[in-house]
């Protein structure tokens, strides 16, 4: 018969209250909570960077930057390389983090957010990917100046 074996960590009163509310969240016992993280780290590690952290400003968030970086090279519509992969990625990559936006940010992203929705709608490979939020579209578009002027102004 095989007989149980206990591990035991010292925390502090802070760590052990956070261990209480990640395991109440996932309505597990502290044992199953921690037993979890012990057995599988890697999915613990991957679960907690999918997560929004309300800790992390959305601007140091890889998926934020990732996301405005690509669509400053969209800005000329030069690039031809595009895919409805890449489009499905930058909408998913959007939806992670558009509700932590301040709501002076949703206007851009809204903007980048329909256009994508278009493409992927209306997508033909015959036609391929074209961005077109950079462009007037229904009288809306991508102002590129006043975005970087807003993200300018609140990191300085």
């Amino acid at each position: 018969m095989l007989k149980n074996k206990l591990i035991q960590v010292r925390l502090n009163d802070s760590q052990f209250n956070q261990i209480i509310e990640k395991a109440e969240s996932k309505n597990q016992s502290v044992s199953e909570y921690a037993r979890e993280i012990l057995l599988h780290p890697v999915i613990n590690i991957v679960d907690e960077k999918s997560e929004s952290d309300p800790k992390i400003p959305v601007f140091q968030r890889p998926e934020f930057i990732k996301v405005v970086i690509w669509i400053y090279s969209k800005k000329d519509g030069l690039n031809n390389d595009n895919s409805i992969d890449e489009a499905n990625l930058y909408e998913s990559l959007i939806d992670s983090f558009i509700m932590d936006l301040e709501p002076k940010y949703l206007d851009y992203f809204f903007i980048v957010k329909k256009g994508l929705s278009k493409i992927i709608k209306e997508y033909s490979p015959l036609y391929g990917v074209k961005y077109g939020f950079n462009k007037s579209y229904d009288n809306t578009y991508f102002d590129y100046a006043a975005f970087e002027k807003m993200i300018l102004n609140d990191l300085m």
